[in-house]
């Protein structure tokens, strides 16, 4: 049971580290500075062609980006040492306490993970204006019925576990 319960929490907090794992590169539109990858990155590089964003837009909406993979790399990197450490105390049968503390850290940094990214948002919103905030806020709601971000809509057509079902 213990390791039913031990896997299941590996899996819970090893989503989140898929989630904000780097993206790709690629331009901002034509003539735009360079939205270059990061995380997001494809994303946000998709949002700011649809906003149509102006130069100036555009300069500001890169540094933002520029200062939150400042931000964001060094606790995607925590994060990712936090979890091969917890799958070490899996491994070596730590006590629950170890492996409690180690729970606590991963989701600490989680949670600063979350206020950068909503911090980062906010600061991309200010750039905008009100009709462009609307699209913003647009893009996020089709997102989230499509099944998240940069993924396909949920179950698209597979089974369990993400296996295609037969035909």
């Amino acid at each position: 049971m213990r390791k039913f319960a031990c896997a299941v929490v590996f899996g819970v907090l090893l989503a989140p580290l898929a989630q904000a794992a780097p993206t790709g590169q690629g331009p901002a539109g034509p003539g735009g500075p360079a939205m270059a990858g990061g995380p997001g990155g494809g994303r946000e590089i998709g949002i700011a062609r649809a906003l149509e964003l102006t130069p100036d837009q555009q300069t500001k909406w890169q540094a933002e980006r520029d200062r939150q993979r400042g931000v964001i790399i060094p606790l995607q990197e925590k994060l990712g040492t936090q979890i091969k450490e917890l799958k070490d105390l899996l491994d070596r049968k730590a006590s629950d306490d170890a492996i409690k503390a180690k729970i606590a850290e991963v989701k600490a940094t989680r949670g600063a993970i979350r206020d950068a990214q909503d911090k980062h948002e906010a600061n991309l919103e200010a750039i905008l204006t009100p009709t462009q905030q609307a699209r913003f806020t647009l893009s996020y709601a089709d997102e989230f019925r499509r099944g998240g971000f940069g993924r396909p809509p949920m179950n698209a057509g597979r089974g369990p576990g993400g296996v295609p079902r037969p035909r």
